[in-house]
Order: structure tokens, then C-alpha cells, then sequence
């Protein structure tokens, strides 16, 4: 199945809040699950997974991840969504 992710960076490279809505980013992936989908992006960007995993009523899935000291969230939803 197809995902789309959606990367909200929450703080930047040196741990600072970011102003929200700034260096958002989306892409998409195939994964099982939306779970997997976060997952699986986070492993790509060789990042920490930290806490744990919200799932949204089977069909997505919220994450947050750190890489150095930036931190963000990552969500995955059924790509068919964006119609």
C-alpha cells in the first residue's frame, strides 16, 4: 500500500523550537502499514524513533524522530486520501 508521509520539523539543528508550518515536507512510500510507513521512513532518514507510535484508527499513523538534535514528527496516511 502507498503512504503519504509528512515531515513536521519541530525544532532545527541546534534543538531551537521552529516557527510552525516551517520546513514541512512530504513524500510517499509502500509499506504494509501506516505504522510500518513511519517506520520505515525515519530508518531512512538514520534518524531515533522516540516514544511511541499513535496509530489513528487503523488508517495512520504518528511518529516522532530525532536526527542530531533536531526533532520532528512523522505521519503517514493512505496515499488514496489525497484524492
Amino acid at each position: 500500500m502507498r503512504f503519504r508521509i509528512r515531515k513536521i520539523q519541530l525544532t532545527d539543528d541546534e534543538g531551537r523550537p521552529l516557527t510552525p508550518g516551517t520546513n514541512n515536507s512530504t513524500s510517499y512510500v509502500d509499506a504494509e502499514s501506516s505504522a510500518e510507513a513511519v517506520r520505515l521512513s525515519i530508518r531512512t532518514d538514520r534518524a531515533l524513533e522516540v516514544g511511541e507510535l499513535s496509530a489513528f484508527g487503523g488508517s495512520g499513523s504518528l511518529g516522532t524522530a530525532r536526527r542530531g538534535r533536531a526533532v520532528y514528527a512523522v505521519e503517514a496516511f493512505p496515499a488514496e486520501l489525497d484524492d
